[in-house]
């Protein structure tokens, strides 16, 4: 066996070692416990339909993800009573599913994905076909896109379904309080952006972010 043989075979060896058996057991420890938490959906006290909270919550779900849209939408929306949540399905979330949904969190409502598309067709269809080809190829396209037709609010916060809030989120809060417009995001780890900074501001005008992360 030649070196460059033997390296490549101990290269592969580490990688599974380190990279997949370790996650492989792992994952599954963390699907026993993600079942548990399944079955104790119910036990999540509802939240209170009314309160101060004039916000909306926007988030992206499908049937796979319900569990873990319920306890992160309840985890953030038991600091926001009065707040509403606009989920957006993928296509697999339907009514049915969604009323345990509803149960824990009243100020829930269920966006299907035909009525997302059919409002974002006629939006920007004609007007912005860029944004539309890019929202046709993009998986979270309707989401993006969508929750600036569907939102409602002055105030809206787009939040992933396996975000978790275990703490009062005193910033978010604090920010929600400020009386005019305000824009506020998570630092990522990258900049995610289809074109370097110097090509995005003779686009735009604008110097935008490093690293944004709008979602919370």
């Amino acid at each position: 066996m030649s070196k460059t043989t033997l390296r490549r075979a101990l290269g592969r060896l580490k990688f599974k070692a380190l990279d997949c058996w370790p996650y492989l057991l792992a994952e599954r420890r963390a699907a026993g416990i993600r079942q548990d938490w399944k079955s104790r959906l119910g036990e999540l006290r509802p939240l209170p339909a009314e309160g101060p909270y004039d916000v909306e919550v926007h988030m992206l779900c499908g049937r796979n993800h319900l569990d873990m849209g319920i306890l992160a939408s309840w985890s953030l929306l038991r600091f926001l009573p009065g707040a509403s949540l606009q989920v957006f399905s993928d296509g697999t979330l339907d009514e049915p599913a969604f009323s345990l949904w509803r149960e824990i969190v009243p100020n829930a409502v269920l966006i299907s994905q035909q009525e997302g598309v059919e409002r974002v067709t006629e939006a920007i269809a004609t007007h912005y076909p860029h944004l539309f080809d890019w929202w046709r190829r993009d998986w979270c396209g309707t989401h993006v896109v969508g929750m600036h037709l569907f939102g409602k609010s002055d105030k809206l916060i787009v939040m992933d379904a396996d975000v978790l809030c275990f703490r009062r989120p005193d910033e978010l809060l604090a920010d929600l309080a400020e009386p005019g417009p305000i824009h506020r995001w998570n630092r990522d780890v990258r900049n995610s952006y289809s074109a370097g900074p110097a090509m995005l501001k003779s686009i735009t005008g604008l110097e935008l972010p490093e690293a944004l992360n709008a979602v919370f």
